[in-house]
């Protein structure tokens, strides 16, 4: 193999690498947005749907919608208020913007889509973790799978819930898992040029 050789196969292996990254992406993407309406009140206990009859109102950061004043106000005091004031302020001075929550809802719709179509392999990684670690007692921690998509291509691999970090509702998250909800993922996602992780549940693979 002479070195012109060499020169064009590496980044021709890299490019249908970052191409198929793309493809898969893009596609997580669009059944995202073809799986229904994205437009919901914010306020979480309420979430109500935007209709002809009801038209969201956008916040001042612009990634928030609600239904009513009300519901505004109680996003508001819930917590919204540090989030929106930071993004208003990163977009007024062109600095990152923070994630939102709506950021964190297509991370984990991204996730399952990626779960459903490599469940088969996803799987047996969980299923090689456990017989590596079967006892005669049942696991004290479930199992949580974790997908990092800052590397390329991403990595999956299988841990237990002590193992990741005690953030959010992580005692909630949890007895999920204990009860079989659905699976625990911990997601790792570039954002801003830095790595950001959230941890929740999937639905099973359909």
């Amino acid at each position: 193999m002479d070195a012109s050789t060499c020169t064009r196969r590496v980044p021709s292996t890299a490019w249908e690498r970052f191409r198929d990254v793309v493809d898969e992406r893009w596609q997580a993407k669009e059944d995202y947005i073809q799986a229904g309406p994205k437009d919901w009140c914010d306020n979480e206990p309420c979430q109500m749907f935007a209709s002809p009859e009801l038209r969201l109102k956008e916040c001042g950061c612009a990634s928030s919608y609600y239904c009513s004043r009300t519901c505004q106000r109680a996003a508001w005091k819930d917590g919204h208020k540090e989030m929106c004031e930071a993004r208003q302020k990163a977009i007024k001075e062109g600095a990152p913007i923070p994630t939102t929550q709506r950021d964190i809802q297509f991370f984990f719709a991204m996730t399952e889509g990626d779960y459903n179509f490599h469940s088969d392999q996803i799987n047996k990684l969980t299923n090689e973790f456990l017989r590596a670690r079967r006892t005669s007692t049942v696991l004290p921690f479930p199992v949580v799978i974790q997908f990092d998509y800052v590397s390329v291509p991403r990595k999956v691999t299988i841990t237990t819930a002590d193992k990741v970090p005690k953030q959010g509702d992580w005692e909630g998250i949890v007895e999920k898992g204990r009860m079989n909800f659905g699976r625990l993922v911990y997601i790792t996602v570039q954002n801003n040029g830095k790595p950001f992780q959230v941890f929740g549940v999937i639905d099973e693979p359909r």
